[in-house]
């Protein structure tokens, strides 16, 4: 299926960045006239502002995609503010991404997307996914299949035999 003529890239740099707090959410998109204009919560970006937006959206490429990861090239090394890069992939606190194995960070885009904040001279973004709680979850599920194993094993020792 093709996309839209207009529509979006998947990730892409925005062309405009309003920093909002969140119950201005609905209003902002409400209001949307360019769909390349992005909301940013104010409590998430503190006092750091996107700047070097170019005057039109600019796809990322993706150099690689496999569930969980996601490399991106950028069309051009972020200038020397930096600049933001969004994208329709739903925001969770288990994304995390990095540029030359520096960590970078994350922000909610639009109320629910997942955005990077990109220091300059970047050229490449991997992004990495690990649902949060699975670890807890497989260490709580290691911590009752061991627990079970010893009451069986105890059940077994302390029960003779049964007669045939």
């Amino acid at each position: 299926m093709a996309a839209a003529p207009d529509a979006l890239p998947r990730w892409f740099i925005p062309d405009g960045a309003d920093v909002i707090d969140r119950p201005a959410i609905v209003r902002f998109i409400a209001g949307m006239r360019d769909p390349a204009r992005v909301a940013l919560f104010a409590d998430e970006v503190g006092p750091w502002r996107p700047a070097g937006l170019p005057p039109r959206p600019l796809a990322l490429t993706a150099l690689s995609s496999v569930p969980g990861r996601l490399a991106l090239a950028l069309p051009q090394p972020a200038g020397p503010a930096g600049t933001l890069v969004a994208t329709s992939i739903p925001y969770s606190r288990g994304w995390r991404a990095s540029a030359a194995g520096r960590p970078l960070p994350t922000l909610t885009v639009d109320g629910a997307f997942l955005g990077i904040r990109v220091p300059p001279g970047v050229t490449r973004l991997d992004l990495r996914f690990l649902p949060p709680g699975l670890l807890a979850g497989l260490l709580g599920f290691l911590l009752a299949a061991v627990v079970s194993a010893v009451l069986l094993l105890r059940r077994a020792v302390r029960s003779p035999p049964a007669a045939a």
